[in-house]
């Protein structure tokens, strides 16, 4: 009696865990789903869904969404199953938000490289510049005609006019001109 009194507790402990999950997935709770579903496949390592639903969890949940690739590649060996290979597919296709802020940096660096190889050649070329303000110690923000933005070096009150420049230098990443 005895025996069976702890399969059925454990068969209601196993059932309530399984709705509780089911419950938190369809509601879009997918960080607590995710724990339950991991609680559920830590004990019960061989049932295909609880493995399934954690990593559609892992999909949906972005601090858990690496973790996706892990579980449905043990999905398609195990399994072999073709929806695992389907979600492994969709995952490995969308970035995690780590993978999409390495992209952003890298991206980032290569154009100021980039840009910063596009303003060197324009060192020791004379341009037309309209000044835009003063800015300090006799600097003053124009651009130059080919709308490129530069820092010129002049002691005169041009705001608003149009001066002839040569580009001298690249200093902290912009151009610096003196006025001709």
């Amino acid at each position: 009696m005895l025996v069976l009194l702890q399969c059925t507790v454990y068969g209601q402990s196993k059932g309530t865990m399984v709705e509780d999950a089911q419950a938190l997935f369809d509601n879009k709770e997918y960080g607590k789903a995710y724990d339950a579903y991991d609680k559920l496949n830590a004990k019960y390592p061989k049932d295909f869904d609880f493995k399934f639903k954690l990593g559609l969890c892992c999909l949906n949940f972005v601090e858990k969404k690496a973790r996706a690739v892990e579980v449905f590649e043990g999905i398609k060996i195990e399994i072999k199953s073709p929806a695992a290979a389907f979600y492994l597919g969709k995952r490995l296709r969308e970035p995690t938000p780590e993978e999409k802020l390495n992209r952003s940096k890298a991206l980032h660096q290569l154009n100021r490289r980039k840009y910063g190889r596009f303003q060197e050649k324009h060192i020791g070329q004379s341009f037309e510049a309209l000044v835009l303000e003063q800015g300090k110690d006799g600097y003053k923000q124009a651009l130059l005609s080919n709308q490129i933005p530069v820092t010129v070096k002049t002691g005169e009150e041009n705001t608003g006019q149009i001066i002839n420049v040569n580009v001298d230098s690249l200093k902290n990443g912009g151009l610096v001109a003196l006025q001709v």
